[in-house]
């Protein structure tokens, strides 16, 4: 009933950075600001408003005629919740989608330190004591708690997948999806058989993740579907997975003999126990052994059930939920196979031709050394 009451009495502020992504720091800087551009736009009329100051109207005008400056920018968000509070009379709404995206992209592509001081200063400044704020909320794939942007917001609730609040709305549930395929099939006039195998074929392919204690699926994957009437992979060919891509190849390379043994044992249909924590910064990464799973969790491409619980030591059962995720993991495994191995056959093809079998012989054995793994080999 409370929150009944709170529906349309506040002024609302939604941002999206979903393709705020270049390869270099001056691209994504391009991007950022047409984004705030755009979000300004949207609220144009806060030009005409009495209540705005007029120092404020000329900031509003640099913003829209690419006059500001970088650190205006910065604090483009927090100038726009309090012209929108003055021109409402009433605390502002503020909800920000995807805000890790450029921090990811900052990350694999070596530009880090700039977005990150972006939006440190451009959060900050609109989430932490802003008088004009009633409510923020942040959403991403990966939550980078121990990063510098969040080293100042210690007001933040957080709410993980691995954790009961909210869980259930994190995508479409076993119920729901359930109730939809009967509906739309019924209409239809399909037989029990056949709803019954479409159902099947659903859990195979897209069979949900644990979300706290409800099973979770796909939204993309189970409308798509519905659309076309198609098992086969939906969200990993939409997903922007550049960041899981990268960090799959440096460990297969960096660490090839574990984590190609982990990874076979998922493709296996088996589970791996790992201890978890969702609170890695992305430069942990590189260098912590298991920080790479609770982003393959966070991210959608593995499933995470509890699996033991004591003090600190939190572990859990990981596995490849569905055929749509498996199918991503050996189409990534292959692509990294075949570029590894692909300079090598055309150098050692090379070699044969030109009559030097010793030497032929020597760049087969790195071969087989690189890209084999002993338990590929440990049978013959």
């Amino acid at each position: 009933e409370r929150v009944m009451q709170e529906i349309n009495q506040h002024p609302t502020i939604f941002i999206t950075f979903k393709n705020c992504k270049g390869k270099t720091w001056e691209n994504t800087a391009i991007l950022l600001r047409n984004t705030i551009i755009q979000l300004y736009q949207q609220h144009r009329y806060l030009l005409d408003s009495p209540h705005v100051y007029p120092e404020d109207r000329d900031f509003f005008m640099e913003i829209l005629r690419k006059e500001a400056d970088i650190a205006e920018y910065m604090l483009a968000l927090e100038k726009l919740t309090q012209m929108l509070s003055q021109h409402h009379q009433k605390k502002v709404l503020v909800l920000i989608d995807e805000y890790d995206v450029p921090i990811q992209s900052g990350w694999t592509d070596e530009y880090y330190d700039d977005v990150i001081e972006f939006m440190r200063v451009f959060l900050i400044s609109a989430l932490k004591d802003n008088p004009y704020l009633s409510k923020g909320v942040l959403t991403g794939v990966y939550r980078v708690a121990k990063e510098s942007i969040f080293s100042a917001l210690n007001n933040l609730a957080v709410f993980p997948l691995t954790e009961e609040s909210y869980s259930q709305y994190f995508g479409f549930t076993q119920e729901e999806t359930q109730w939809a395929i009967e509906e739309i099939f019924l209409q239809e006039g399909k037989t029990e058989q056949e709803i019954e195998d479409a159902m099947q074929e659903v859990q195979q392919w897209y069979n949900g993740y644990r979300f706290g204690s409800h099973t979770i699926y796909n939204p993309w994957s189970i409308i798509s579907y519905l659309r076309y009437r198609d098992a086969k992979p939906y969200w990993v060919n939409t997903s922007d997975n550049q960041l899981i891509l990268s960090l799959v190849h440096q460990k297969l390379q960096e660490d090839k003999e574990s984590f190609r043994q982990e990874m076979a044992t998922l493709l296996e249909g088996k589970e791996l126990i790992k201890p978890f924590d969702d609170s890695t910064s992305l430069h942990e990464i590189k260098g912590a052994h298991n920080a790479i799973w609770p982003l393959f969790v966070m991210s959608g491409y593995l499933k995470a059930q509890l699996y033991q619980k004591e003090g600190t030591g939190t572990k859990y059962a990981l596995s490849i939920p569905n055929l749509e995720v498996q199918s991503f993991f050996e189409k990534t495994i292959t692509a990294w196979l075949n570029q590894a191995s692909q300079k090598g056959i055309s150098d050692m093809e090379t070699k044969l031709t030109e009559g030097k079998p010793e030497t032929f012989a020597q760049m087969l054995q790195t071969l087989a050394i690189d890209t084999l793994s002993y338990y590929d080999i440990q049978k013959d």
